[in-house]
């Protein structure tokens, strides 16, 4: 716990509101930006995940791209713990769950899930009151989907 400390132990929200939508993208941020400032291509992986949600097919090109500078300058102003908890604030359980699985997936980019980030995605289920056996079949699901795209 105590690496994720700064964004799990936060309980101050920011200054602005997030839509369920905006919240959805903050937390595959948070999550980007979890380890440090991630590499470009981490970034563009995050970016790409977001925009392929279902909740976002309505959005234009800038309104997504409005979307992402919100939360990047929010993170840049308010710190990362500032703007998950507001995130957490301004999700409902179903953006909740897509949120999970939005991280969940970007994790398994690289086919695995590693120490650290099988914490972090313990700790972020526990923060969006998914319970373990909920977020393990997202986990499960997404390694079908995985194998059977690599089969």
């Amino acid at each position: 716990m105590v690496k994720y400390q700064e964004i799990f132990d936060v309980e101050i929200t920011g200054k602005q509101t997030l839509s369920p939508e905006e919240a959805v993208a903050a937390i595959v941020l948070v999550a980007v930006y979890a380890n440090g400032q991630p590499s470009e291509a981490e970034s563009e992986e995050a970016i790409n995940i977001i925009n392929t949600q279902d909740i976002f097919d309505s959005y234009s090109v800038d309104e997504f791209q409005e979307t992402i500078n919100k939360i990047t300058s929010m993170l840049n102003e308010e710190g990362i713990g500032v703007l998950f908890r507001t995130a957490v604030e301004s999700i409902t359980d179903d953006f909740g769950e897509i949120a999970f699985q939005a991280v969940a997936e970007m994790m398994l980019v690289d086919q695995k899930i590693d120490e650290d980030e099988e914490s972090f995605l313990s700790q972020l289920a526990d923060a969006l009151d998914i319970s373990e056996d909920v977020a393990q079949d997202m986990i499960d699901e997404l390694i079908d989907e995985e194998e059977e795209a690599f089969s």
